[in-house]
């Protein structure tokens, strides 16, 4: 099972604007600024500004750190192998700006059999896959006949933890910014991993995603011809 992507709150027209007039004040060029909110409520970014905006991301995530400024919240589901590949890309940022709240494995492994509801099996042979479950299955069984013990000395518990698969699943209600969305979103846009293309698909569908996407090697490449 891919990622589900279940909800995005994406940042509101008046923040961007206000980010975006904000992002003026070391020159105190607000006046030069072009940008506004349109009759429907939605934000456009000008001309004057936009080209300002990749002057500063030409400059690197110092000079960019508007970004920092625009904030969005993300509901996902998925595997544990690519939460942690997530956290990796979360530890090379400012610490507070990525946040999570995740669904508990202690609180929730054992309170009902494990299907592929649970874990992602869907690359495993179908045999093997139902053998899989039936021996995390028979596990829990254990536990659950043992009392429920949980610790360091309850052997079940532990028994049944060491049989769970990185593949097992996990929901996590993500708040970040633009910056830390660049920075994983240009890290993983190519990976081979169908979880990092559906997350960087999911950061192309912001508002005012180019500044997410944008590189200085794709106006590079379009003054040479390539």
């Amino acid at each position: 099972m891919p990622l589900v992507i279940h909800e995005v709150a994406p940042p509101s027209a008046a923040q961007l604007n206000l980010v975006i007039q904000g992002m003026r004040n070391s020159w105190q060029s607000r006046e030069k600024g072009d940008s506004n909110i349109t009759p429907s409520g939605k934000f456009s970014l000008g001309e004057a500004d936009m080209s300002l905006c990749k002057r500063l991301l030409k400059g690197g995530s110092d000079h960019a750190k508007y970004l920092r400024q625009i904030p969005f919240v993300i509901d996902v589901s998925g595997p544990d192998f690519w939460w942690r590949q997530f956290d990796q890309y979360a530890a090379g940022v400012v610490p507070t700006d990525i946040t999570t709240n995740s669904t508990s494995q202690m609180h929730t492994l054992g309170r009902e059999r494990v299907t592929e509801e649970h874990i992602d099996l869907q690359d495993v042979p179908y045999y093997e896959r139902q053998a899989y479950l039936e021996l995390v299955e028979q596990a829990r069984l254990r536990w659950l006949e043992a009392g429920k013990r949980k610790g360091p000395h309850a052997k079940e518990w532990r028994g049944l933890l060491q049989l769970i698969s990185t593949g097992w699943r996990y929901r996590r209600c993500v708040s970040m910014n633009y910056q830390s969305a660049r920075a994983m979103y240009h890290a993983r846009q190519h990976h081979r991993e169908w979880e990092w293309r559906q997350w960087c698909n999911a950061m192309e569908q912001l508002p005012l995603y180019e500044l997410i996407i944008w590189s200085p090697k794709q106006e590079e490449s379009h003054a040479t011809g390539n």
